[in-house]
């Protein structure tokens, strides 16, 4: 199932563009759905850890990280647990063209499955979005801490979801079960409210 599907059925209805919270001056957060990207999950097979990390690099020319972290462009792969990745395609939402891609590259030492359909993805990003985040989330975000390249399993509030930042700017992106995704996007516009929040 393509990306933009979930879309409708999980957010579409309330992630309309526009200005949420306070409405005058500035936005100071951004949010918005990132659409057209396949997702699947990679977990290394037992004994295969370094055939794993070769295979990545052989395949994609990402240096798979080892813990919490992300690495990649056009494939990016965030570490989510000991020995298991997220790999998020860039420009494609075929989820099942993805997994079958993964499958043969990594075939034998990683079991892939297709999570295109069970994920949403948001972008939050602005001045304040550290402010914003800092409401829900028990990790330090400041540039120190969180450089580009890391990545988080953790609770939003009371919601599991991965936060990564893949980039210079202050940008986060988070993925959530497709089934928490409306509560998680109500909890970040109230948390984000008092800065003003563009919708785009």
């Amino acid at each position: 199932m393509a990306e933009t599907s979930i879309d409708v059925t999980a957010l579409g209805h309330i992630a309309t563009m526009g200005r949420r919270g306070r409405s005058s001056g500035a936005a100071g957060v951004t949010l918005s759905l990132i659409r057209g990207r396949a997702c699947a999950m990679v977990i290394a097979r037992a004994g295969q850890m370094q055939q794993l990390a070769r295979r990545v690099q052989e395949a994609y020319g990402v240096a798979l990280p080892e813990g919490p972290g992300c690495a990649g462009v056009a494939v990016m792969f965030v570490g989510i647990g000991y020995g298991q990745w997220l790999a998020l395609r860039a420009g494609s939402d075929d989820g099942a063209a993805f997994e079958i891609e993964l499958r043969a590259a990594l075939a034998g030492c990683a079991s892939v499955s297709d999570q295109s359909d069970a994920r949403v993805a948001l972008r939050a990003g602005g001045g304040r979005v550290r402010d914003m985040l800092a409401k829900l989330l028990p990790i330090d975000l400041d540039e120190r801490a969180f450089p580009p390249g890391s990545a988080a399993s953790s609770l939003l509030g009371h919601i599991s979801a991965t936060v990564v930042r893949s980039d210079q700017s202050p940008t986060f992106e988070i993925l959530v079960s497709r089934s928490y995704a409306e509560s998680l996007w109500r909890a970040m516009v109230a948390a984000g409210a008092e800065y003003g929040i563009d919708i785009v």
